[in-house]
């Protein structure tokens, strides 16, 4: 280590002319001086670089890994001054592999310092970078629980990759996206990709394609939408590959969740077999708040038939006396709520109309997005 001491204003002196990334490291690891190419490599202000640890702008699998070994050279271990290798993801989510020379310094007041000098490689294959930010994106959709955590997850993933993405999903009789903007102009090549189990690339007005079809197949037959300017058929393979780890991601937590809903539609049936097995059957009440307790459920309301082929009539309900207390009409409401589960897909009621007219229903308690589910039975 050279014995001349460095202040901070030398420190900027010294790396500003440089076009390449350059900082300065004190001796907790934070950076003392940056350079704006480095902080264009991070995709943020030199402001929110300086004083920051560098240990905020590496990958979390290094972090440890290069704590510990700043830690030791800067209680006196020897420098390893051979160039090292390292990945640096930008703010927008852009990964770059620079090549890093470190030389070390004494600041100021006699504390360590430590000088980076860092090279783009510009030579790194653009696949390869694809590929491994879609393949870290993996890892994640296997510690997804559920199969909208996989969407999410997926879409995050390819956005990070440089990509823009949508799902869309086939209903049977056309194609939806799932964020409800219209289909793009060109969306039976999703079908012919859903068909033929492979990528379709879009753009025909342009000399490159623009966006690809990535068949994804899961419980819903879904189809990736990808678009950006890293979209070619070189790519391909990286794509269909990512879009079968999401597909085999979207089945296996289907499964999940099936087997989950099955043991607690077991372990429901159980439980409300046990209650009213009582030698005094509970009163109609009792029995559906206990139902509306299993189910989580707001309200709970239960309606009879008096003759065949005449309308189901409110016979009893719990969870909406509150409403009732406002001069809410309880057989109006659960009317309207009973409608919402035989019309409605999922028995979701989605319309704004609709939850306008069932907020003034029910007093503020209900409205858009209130789901319904409708069960029959027989009394004999």
């Amino acid at each position: 280590m050279s014995p001349k001491t460095y202040s901070q204003r030398d420190l900027r002196a010294l790396v500003e002319p440089f076009s390449n990334p350059v900082l300065v490291l004190d001796g907790r690891g934070h950076v003392w001086v940056a350079n704006d190419a480095y902080a264009r490599l991070l995709g943020l202000s030199r402001e929110e670089v300086e004083g920051h640890s560098f240990l905020d702008f590496v990958q979390a699998e290094e972090r440890s890994r290069l704590a510990e070994r700043y830690q030791r050279l800067a209680t006196g271990s020897p420098l390893d001054g051979r160039t090292q290798l390292y990945r640096v993801t930008s703010l927008q989510g852009r990964m770059s592999e620079v090549a890093v020379q470190a030389t070390e310094l004494r600041l100021e007041g006699g504390g360590y310092g430590l000088l980076l000098n860092c090279l783009l490689q510009a030579h790194r294959p653009l696949e390869l970078a694809v590929a491994e930010g879609l393949v870290d994106t993996s890892a994640g959709l296997v510690s997804a629980r559920s199969e909208e955590a996989v969407r999410r997850v997926a879409l995050a993933g390819l956005e990070r990759a440089g990509f823009r993405a949508r799902l869309l999903r086939w209903e049977g009789t056309r194609l939806v996206v799932r964020d409800g903007v219209p289909p793009p102009a060109d969306a039976h090549l999703a079908l012919e990709a859903l068909s033929d189990g492979r990528p379709v690339f879009g753009g025909a007005d342009q000399a490159e394609p623009t966006h690809a079809y990535l068949p994804v197949g899961g419980p819903q037959a879904e189809v990736l939408w990808v678009a950006g300017p890293w979209v070619a058929p070189r790519h391909g393979s990286v794509l269909t590959l990512f879009a079968k780890v999401v597909g085999a991601a979207l089945a296996d937590s289907h499964l999940q969740a099936d087997g989950a809903r099955s043991r607690w539609e077991v372990e429901a049936v159980a439980e409300m077999a046990r209650f009213v097995a009582q030698p005094v059957p509970p009163p109609p009440e009792t029995f559906l708040a206990r139902v509306a307790d299993l189910l989580n459920a707001r309200a709970v309301a239960l309606h009879v038939v008096p003759e065949p082929g005449q309308p189901p009539r409110l016979f009893v309900h719990v969870g909406l006396e509150e409403g009732s207390r406002e001069g809410v009409d309880p057989e109006r409401l659960t009317g309207v709520l009973l409608g919402v589960s035989l019309r409605e897909e999922g028995g979701v009621l989605s319309s704004e109309a609709q939850g306008r007219a069932l907020e003034s229903l029910s007093g503020g308690r209900f409205g858009c997005g209130t789901a319904a589910r409708i069960t029959w039975g027989w009394a004999g």
